[in-house]
């Protein structure tokens, strides 16, 4: 499945991309062929040019980049429906979304499989099988209801609705749907100071696609117990409620850079009061690469984001951490931006840079784990094993942290070769005494967590294994 996948979206994508500088060399063609009298020649250059500037302008709409992304493109015989909202009203919209499932159901048996933006479909490396029900028209603000969004939303999209304030944190990937956000369990940079998953979602309504039944669930803890269990796959998720704390003034805060290779540097990072901070580590490198944005903290005039200053940032601190190694100085690392945008970590994506990590071979998969309160000592500690596995098997891992009061939890975000993706679980094991963890669902999870215990996210964060749904029950639409 995965090489189907890689195959159709290589070959399909590439053509894309070289379709746009092919163009320009074919009418500079044609226009030395005119000039030389070859008229004939110039015209087939002049037409095979402009059949490549529609050809890379119809695979780059937006429908196209999600049947590539979700490796169903071009969808044909597929029983594939999309659905959008009707005229803003809710209760019209469940009534369509009904209607297009039950006959999706009568005709195959089986719900549709959702599809949202199709970036989780991407990093999992294969596609769902049909029916499947595009949700990426299903988009805006829902009329009557506060700080609720259909599920096609991107975070994007939310966060230019609540101008001029912004979501506390968000998952690091801004084009991403609202649905696949929580769903999936994504998350972002956030630190103490920021707010998570459990305190930006309120509510959503779903639809069990097999009795037709609307559900309103409260709280994430309910969203975590429904969709990891092993009945997800019948739940669609219409639309998405905020906590209305979620949404805060857009505050300016500053980055500040750590070369980590020490605990004391260590301790420096984890320090308290952190609205954003990632530490990434990776075979180039001797040390880790530490970024936290807080409170400014002196009379910088380096304001962010700048010409190039996102894409700059990735690089060095992510791609720089398996290739080169390179990076500037800490002391360049201290930039001043609003929140908003310290949020925005990824920056845009060009095709090439897509195709260039299915031809890589780094498959992105990532740990979850429990820990007891993390110290500079062990984090550094960690730093080390995971840089001294990342030499010999190549790849980077980029660790974020959170503290609650319950639990804390480690996220170890992992791009390995499929072969090495089973040697952080022994060094977890056996370094650091893991015994449970969680794999993210929205990213590659075809991986053996031997010798840890592989849990799902909602045992990992102690919620309920179920809930019960008839008191979620909702009247029928």
């Amino acid at each position: 499945m995965t090489f189907a996948f890689n195959a159709l979206y290589v070959s399909v994508w590439s053509t894309a991309v070289l379709a746009a500088p092919g163009a320009i060399v074919l009418f500079v063609f044609a226009g030395l062929a005119f000039a030389a009298g070859e008229a004939v020649l110039g015209s087939i250059y002049v037409g095979t040019g402009l059949f490549s500037v529609f050809w890379t302008w119809f695979i780059r709409q937006h429908t196209n980049r999600v049947l590539l992304r979700s490796g169903t493109w071009p969808h044909l015989c597929r029983g594939d429906d999309h659905v959008a909202k009707v005229l803003n009203s809710p209760d019209e919209t469940v009534k369509v979304i009904k209607e297009k499932v039950s006959g999706m159901v009568l005709k195959y048996g089986r719900p549709p499989q959702i599809v949202g933006g199709g970036w989780g479909y991407f990093l999992q490396r294969a596609g769902p099988s049909g029916p499947r029900l595009f949700t990426h028209n299903l988009v805006g603000k829902v009329e009557g209801m506060r700080n609720t969004w259909y599920a096609g939303t991107t975070i994007a999209a939310v966060q230019k609705d609540v101008k001029p304030l912004t979501l506390s944190a968000h998952p690091t990937m801004d084009y991403i749907s609202v649905a696949a956000w929580f769903a999936m369990g994504n998350h972002g940079n956030q630190g103490d100071a920021g707010l998570g998953n459990k305190d930006t979602f309120k509510s959503c309504l779903i639809l069990n696609m097999q009795s037709q039944q609307p559900y309103v669930l409260e709280g994430y803890e309910a969203l975590r117990s429904t969709f990891d269990g092993g009945s997800a796959g019948i739940f669609f998720i219409v639309h998405v409620t905020f906590v209305q704390s979620a949404f805060v003034v857009n505050k300016m805060v500053q980055k500040r850079g750590f070369v980590v290779d020490n605990p004391t540097v260590a301790a420096q990072w984890l320090a308290p009061n952190a609205d954003l901070r990632v530490v990434f580590m990776g075979a180039s490198r001797a040390h880790a690469i530490g970024l936290r944005w807080g409170n400014c903290y002196d009379e910088s005039t380096h304001v962010d984001p700048h010409f190039c200053s996102r894409f700059c940032q990735y690089f060095q601190t992510d791609v720089a951490s398996v290739l080169c190694g390179c990076h500037e100085s800490m002391t360049m690392f201290n930039g001043k931006s609003t929140l908003k945008n310290a949020n925005r970590w990824m920056p845009y994506i060009f095709g090439w840079m897509t195709i260039a990590a299915i031809l890589s071979r780094y498959t992105n998969y990532e740990i979850i784990f429990r820990m007891p309160a993390l110290s500079g000592t062990v984090l550094h500690r960690i730093i080390m094993e995971m840089t001294a596995m990342h030499m010999v098997h190549g790849g980077r891992s980029e660790l974020r942290y959170s503290a609650f009061q319950d639990y804390h939890l480690v996220y170890l975000d992992m791009a390995m070769f499929p072969e090495a993706f089973g040697r952080p679980f022994a060094i977890l094991k056996t370094q650091f005494g893991v015994e449970e963890v969680s794999i993210h669902p929205g990213k590659f999870t075809r991986v053996n967590t031997h010798p840890c215990r592989f849990v799902t996210l909602s045992a990992l964060y102690g919620y309920k294994t179920s809930i019960d749904m008839e008191a979620a029950v909702v009247k029928k639409l």
